[in-house]
């Protein structure tokens, strides 16, 4: 089985259909969604799924049996020692990236952070580049997430490039 570098730990690689699935764990809402959501219009969340806002204040729907659902509560109590221990753990690397980097700023790690963002998955990069987020706490921290998002998908790119590049002088 391959595996990847994720948050400092080796975990598997996902395949396609975990990839697809992971959008369902953890999504931002569209702003559609959230004037619907704090009107009151919103219809319930998808069985097994929550509405909530994350530990940076953004409105997102997550699965309520999960990894994540356990952060958010653990986060929304204040156990931040459990919080991070439980991105200490093994486990950790099954938190959606989006999850996770946006867990790490809302503790200010931004080691754990920069690792969020250099994963292999885009998820976490993504997340922080999306300009229709603005969460309403940690803004400093998320504006440095968004710098240096851009850097290391700038980076990856360029690595993609050069890659490519080898990958022609090799078999041309």
């Amino acid at each position: 089985m391959t595996t990847a570098m994720v948050g400092g730990a080796r975990c598997p690689l996902r395949t396609l259909e975990q990839e697809l699935l992971d959008l369902e764990d953890w999504r931002p809402l569209t702003e559609a969604e959230f004037r619907a959501w704090t009107c009151g219009e919103l219809e319930p969340a998808p069985e097994g799924q929550i509405y909530g806002f994350s530990p940076c204040g953004i409105p997102v729907i997550y699965r309520a049996e999960s990894l994540e659902s356990a952060a958010m509560s653990l986060h929304a109590a204040g156990a931040l020692g459990l919080v991070t221990a439980l991105l200490d753990s093994p486990e950790a690397c099954q938190l959606h990236a989006a999850a996770r980097v946006d867990i790490c700023i809302a503790l200010g790690d931004r080691r754990r952070a920069l690792r969020a963002l250099e994963a292999d998955v885009p998820w976490a990069r993504e997340y922080v580049l999306d300009q229709a987020l603005n969460p309403w706490k940690h803004g400093p921290t998320w504006q440095w997430a968004r710098e240096m998002a851009g850097i290391v998908a700038v980076r990856m790119a360029a690595m993609a490039v050069l890659d490519g590049e080898q990958g022609v002088a090799v078999g041309g």
